[in-house]
């Protein structure tokens, strides 16, 4: 991984310098948004320390990348950093003076006027203005309109809880076959584990391959390495007739995996595997 420097300290100056990788923002983007966060946090933190760089759209946009220095850029209690700058070269051309591209004293001027305006009571008040106008707009669709709504619905779950054997035999140890690893050799336990299996004369010997022979099997829990996917693609259809009347279909098709539990314990990733309850589901409610 390269290591850059985002600008020249001056020699007069006590400010640090900060570095990053220099690859290209999208990239670094990519690694974010589908790997890893925080496996992509706690690597990014140990090689740049707290404060890092990527390149975005020709800037160079600095991160923060502990919870202390997002709050401090989040407060801006000593006024030291503007919005204007840095988000109208992402939302400019849409949102021109819009709120997040204001500063200081004018962003706070219109941020109370939005605050005021969106508080609870006032939505409530907008609401009951609207209701009974959208009823009589409802109330008076002509018939025989046919609506059709397609939408998908997805989820990814990352670090879920997961458990595997800590004893087992290693692959190559396997690959020896039953015949090998059933026989029967000197105990080396006889009479040191009185009340358990492992006190005869004689044991197995693929116990005696164990990383601890001295049990038989234990597990380790709450590995943060499950994962668990949930896809669907549901669609609607809606007639409508006179009098208010309609007849809607809908049909979802779904499919949830999870990645939760080993195969074999000797492998390096729970497996995926499809969730028993994925289904079709079709419901016409009238």
């Amino acid at each position: 991984m390269s290591r850059k420097q985002l600008c020249t300290v001056p020699m007069e100056s006590d400010a640090k310098p900060v570095f990053g990788t220099g690859t290209p923002g999208l990239l670094e983007m990519r690694r974010l948004l589908l790997g890893d966060r925080q496996e992509y946090y706690r690597r990014t933190l140990e090689r740049f320390d707290e404060v890092t760089f990527i390149k975005l759209f020709g800037n160079k946009v600095v991160l923060f990348l502990t919870p202390a220095g997002a709050q401090a850029v989040a407060m801006n209690l000593d006024k030291a950093l503007a919005n204007g700058p840095a988000w109208g070269t992402f939302i400019g051309l849409g949102f021109r003076r819009g709120i997040l591209l204001l500063d200081f004293d004018e962003h706070r001027l219109h941020r109370s006027v939005m605050q005021g305006a969106f508080s609870s009571p006032n939505l409530k008040g907008y609401l009951q203005e609207m209701q009974p106008m959208l009823a009589d707009r409802v109330a008076n669709l002509s018939p025989g309109q046919v609506r059709l709504d397609v939408s998908y619905v997805g989820s990814r779950s990352h670090d879920a809880p997961v458990t595997n054997s800590y004893n087992s035999l290693s692959t190559s140890d396997l690959a020896q076959g039953a015949t090998y690893l059933n026989q029967r050799v000197p105990n080396p336990f006889q009479n040191l584990l009185p009340g358990t299996s492992l006190n005869a004369t004689t044991i197995p010997r693929q116990q005696l391959l164990l990383p601890f022979p001295q049990f038989t099997n234990f597990n380790q829990q709450n590995i943060p390495l499950g994962t668990v996917w949930y896809n669907s693609l549901q669609i609607s259809v809606q007639k409508r007739y006179a009098k208010g009347f309609a007849v809607t279909g809908s049909y979802t098709f779904s499919k949830n995996i999870q990645a939760l539990n080993y195969l074999n314990p000797q492998d390096a990733a729970p497996a995926n595997t499809i969730v028993p309850l994925t289904r079709k589901a079709c419901a016409e409610p009238w």
